[in-house]
């Protein structure tokens, strides 16, 4: 796709070069040079106002993949020269500037080394304004000397200069420099030394390699000791845009995120990117439908992220297992008696926010998982029995149907997975912990006899004996062991001749 765009920029196919950009974007996520690659190109044939619009919507899209701080200092700039509303300095204008220059702000503006020019370009489009004249002078010089002060709080490496065009921009008023001002500046000077080396650890002209990670971490962790989230969060999204297929990378960021900062939008805004950045990872996707499930997601947002999982092109059955298992905890959750007591105490959400799971679409939900398991890998066999286990558990505990639970375990005997004795033993032990005990016997006097692979024969007459000795009478342990003896002198024949 990056050749054939190349190759349409080189031809200069405008139509062609566009829908190739948005079929790119759309797609996969998209690098600095990319974007303001598509940015230039559009500049090239600017000649109405819905294209100065368009290309403001790109310049949206470009701040959503990676943090960048020239995409949004050319952001800024391309609205502040071409956009007439704010070149007009119209009120409605105006305000969509300073929008803007906060959304840079939040997103750039702690970049210990970058951050800088965003605050220059805020404060000088605010000096613009004073300087322009008018009515509200004296409340327009307090928004200058807002920035002003707010940017010297900051750790940035242009604290120097600051100070001095704050100085002299002051004395301009025929005011000095409040003394509370220049202590948090010199603060802010002090958080910039201890963060030094580690900026020049990450510095731009540093490789993309084993080293360059450790630094992020090492400069991660000392984020985190200053206990200042959205500093860790700029220094996580560096390290992101530096190695955005590390998905330990991504992961350990979403989780810092859910622990520390709990802001729904950005938790899923990340997980939506790290999705993005590494597709084939099923523990990320199985995150991302975790948070969605615990925000109280919707089921229909909740099974189109199921679903986009599901294609994705995950690459093991693990990954598939992971989101399947996911998306069935999350409609569990919806499906829940409202009076059913959680784990804390609370009550378990299901109609809330979140909407009612019918206990038809819950077990659809089970089969739809089986089909897709069967779907992409049909030699596989489940041996830890985690979706049959965990749908009868369902059946039991909050379907309430005894006998469909039962259905589960008869439907898996009759699969595969028959032929292993933990299924059997899994069936059993259920009966057992509802205390059907001649339910649990018979699965037994079922079992024993069958020849099951890897040497289950064995093992399941062991645990019916097990299961006799601590719940049957004396009369049943003997007849049970009447049953068993053959098979096990048989077994240990076998064993004793290979």
């Amino acid at each position: 796709m990056i050749e054939y765009i190349g190759l349409l920029r080189h031809a200069k196919l405008r139509a062609r070069l566009r829908s190739a950009y948005e079929r790119m974007a759309s797609l996969f996520p998209m690098n600095e040079q990319l974007w303001l690659d598509w940015v230039n190109d559009e500049l090239e044939q600017v000649h109405s106002e819905e294209d100065i619009e368009r290309i403001q919507h790109i310049f949206q899209q470009a701040t959503q993949d990676y943090l960048s701080t020239n995409i949004w200092s050319q952001y800024l700039g391309f609205v502040a020269e071409l956009d007439p509303a704010v070149r007009g300095r119209t009120p409605a204008g105006v305000g969509k500037m300073r929008e803007l220059c906060e959304a840079a702000l939040t997103a750039a503006g702690l970049h210990a080394t970058e951050g800088g020019k965003l605050w220059s370009q805020y404060r000088e489009f605010e000096l613009g304004l004073l300087e322009s004249g008018g009515q509200g002078l004296e409340k327009q010089a307090e928004k200058v000397r807002s920035i002003f002060q707010r940017q010297l709080q900051v750790p940035l490496a242009d604290h120097k200069e600051t100070m001095e065009a704050y100085k002299a921009w002051e004395a301009q008023q025929g005011k000095s420099v409040p003394p509370h001002v220049v202590k948090a500046a010199e603060k802010a000077a002090e958080a910039f030394t201890l963060r030094l080396p580690y900026e020049q650890a990450v510095s731009a002209d540093r490789p993309a390699d084993a080293a360059l990670l450790a630094a992020y971490l090492s400069y991660i962790k000392l984020e985190q000791a200053q206990k200042d989230p959205a500093r860790v969060q700029v220094v996580y999204e560096r390290a992101v845009t530096c190695f955005p297929v590390t998905a330990e990378l991504w992961a350990q960021y979403t989780k810092y995120l859910e622990y520390n900062l709990k802001v729904p939008s950005v938790v899923n805004a990340v997980y939506a990117r790290a999705t993005r950045n590494c597709y084939w990872v099923g523990s990320l996707w199985a995150a991302a439908l975790r948070a969605l499930d615990r925000f109280g997601a919707p089921k229909q947002e909740l099974d189109a992220k199921c679903k986009a999982a599901l294609s994705s092109g995950m690459q093991t059955v693990e990954d598939y297992m992971d989101v399947l298992l996911a998306h069935l905890d999350a409609l569990r959750h919806r499906t829940a008696c409202p009076s059913s007591p959680s784990a804390d105490g609370a009550s378990s959400m299901n109609s809330s926010a979140a909407g009612a799971v019918a206990p038809e679409e819950l077990r659809a939900a089970f089969g739809e998982a089986s089909a897709t398991l069967a779907a992409y890998w049909p030699t596989y066999q489940d041996r830890l029995l985690r979706l049959p286990s965990y749908q009868a558990h369902c059946e039991l505990h909050v379907l309430k149907d005894h006998a469909a639970a039962r259905k589960v375990w008869e439907d898996t005997l009759k699969s595969g997975l028959g032929r292993y004795y933990e299924t059997w033993l899994a069936y059993a032990n259920m009966e057992r912990g509802l205390r059907n005990l001649r339910e649990a016997r018979n699965v037994f006097k079922r079992a024993y006899s069958r020849r099951l692979e890897e040497g289950g024969q064995p093992l399941v007459c062991a645990e019916w004996l097990h299961f006799e000795r601590e719940e049957g009478s004396a009369e049943d342990l003997h007849h049970a062991s009447i049953k068993v003896d053959p098979v096990m002198e048989e077994a240990a024949a076998a064993a004793a001749a290979a």
